[in-house]
């Protein structure tokens, strides 16, 4: 089974993130998700975990815990609710903006096909209109999340320093499959070909360590209870295809 990412197919109306005019940032920073690292199990919703955790983050900024659903975004936000498929980047992130999520525990069916192929109540539907990503401000007049076409690394440190999560998407290889408690660093990218793409959390950074922390979603029993390091060199390879800044959500007023 796929992790479930797929590259975004070119839009020329994305907008493009770079921290123009932001301060000197810390040397490490450090973003607060209050909630477990989740398991997707056999089901390719990798994305949707990460729009929700994204979400989360900002949330819990404004000092609320709303759990969200990330089952619920995997249901609406495929093309075939029936059918176990990938998601990309933009379609994830605008069906957020547009549906929303609603809390978990309106839509909460286990990780496997079964509970992937289950249809929110009406419930469900309403309470997620309550809780959407922002997606165009007519005030700025652009979207309120963008995708970094610069160097990613300054980039995502940026977004970080100033409280802001990242997607991130990359290829799978033997050396992200051989990150354990005892390696919970990424290596080096492998001479290897790779069609499996999976999508991740950026929510912290460190420059004395040279890497990004991740938080996954392959359990607590993954890499070091479910996160692991992402070197900046990594972060410019060929290995990572996506960065995407999330910057706000609809109920954080």
């Amino acid at each position: 089974m796929p992790s479930g990412w797929t590259p975004s197919p070119y839009d020329g109306r994305d907008i493009h993130y770079w921290p123009h005019g932001d301060p000197p940032l810390p040397p490490r920073a450090a973003l607060r998700h209050p909630f477990a690292v989740r398991n997707q199990a056999d089901v390719p919703c990798c994305v949707s975990i990460v729009v929700a955790t994204c979400m989360e983050i900002l949330d819990a900024q404004r000092g609320r815990t709303i759990e969200l659903s990330p089952l619920f975004h995997y249901f609406i936000a495929r093309s075939n609710p029936i059918e176990l498929c990938v998601l990309d980047a933009r379609t994830a992130l605008q069906a957020a903006s547009t549906v929303g999520l609603c809390r978990r525990d309106l839509h909460d069916p286990p990780f496997d096909a079964e509970g992937a192929a289950r249809t929110p109540s009406d419930e469900a539907r309403a309470d997620a209109d309550r809780q959407r990503l922002a997606g165009y401000d007519v005030g700025s007049m652009r979207m309120q999340y963008s995708v970094v076409t610069g160097p990613r690394v300054t980039a995502c440190k940026a977004a970080i320093a100033r409280g802001v999560p990242v997607m991130l998407a990359f290829w799978v290889t033997s050396a992200y499959r051989a990150l354990s408690a005892a390696k919970p660093v990424h290596g080096p990218p492998p001479r290897e070909r790779s069609d499996d793409g999976h999508a991740v959390t950026l929510i912290g950074y460190d420059d004395g360590r040279g890497s990004f922390l991740v938080k996954d979603s392959r359990g607590a029993s993954f890499a070091r209870m479910g996160y692991w390091q992402l070197p900046y060199s990594v972060m410019e390879s060929p290995l990572v295809h996506e960065a995407w800044i999330v910057e706000r959500i609809q109920y954080d007023a």
